[in-house]
């Protein structure tokens, strides 16, 4: 993985974090960093396994849908959008199973604790008081 595609990745992460950290309440910020930290650990481990163009586009669109989601949370929290019928049916069964996971979850409460960091800290970064 390139250095500019590992920083473009390691700082969208972080500013997701912070996103949450400043606009969810604790039981979805805990939900929500849980799976940001695992798509994102997940993404790390495919792009130092392959070095091809494929990779290299599907790293395009990752950044670029958690941009939007990053956009999508606000002050008031996550706005929702309804998946497309058109999309739904372009989704494979597993990840057709990991959304309807995701609400079931997001359904019930969190549990309270960090997800172990992307990016090999021991939990999520923080920001110091001179940021």
């Amino acid at each position: 993985m390139s250095e500019i595609a590992w920083y473009r990745l390691r700082n969208l992460y972080r500013s997701i974090l912070r996103k949450h950290q400043q606009c969810l309440p604790l039981e979805l910020r805990v939900l929500g960093d849980q799976y940001v930290a695992e798509e994102f650990r997940r993404m790390r481990e495919f792009l130092l396994r392959s070095q091809s163009q494929t990779a290299s586009r599907q790293l395009s669109e990752f950044l670029e849908q958690w941009q939007m989601y990053l956009e999508s949370v606000g002050p008031e929290g996550l706005t929702t959008v309804d998946v497309e019928p058109a999309l739904w049916q372009q989704l494979s069964p597993e990840q057709r199973l990991q959304l309807e996971r995701l609400r079931a979850t997001a359904t019930t409460r969190g549990e309270g604790k960090a997800p172990a960091s992307v990016f090999g800290r021991a939990g999520p970064p923080t920001r110091s008081s001179s940021e």
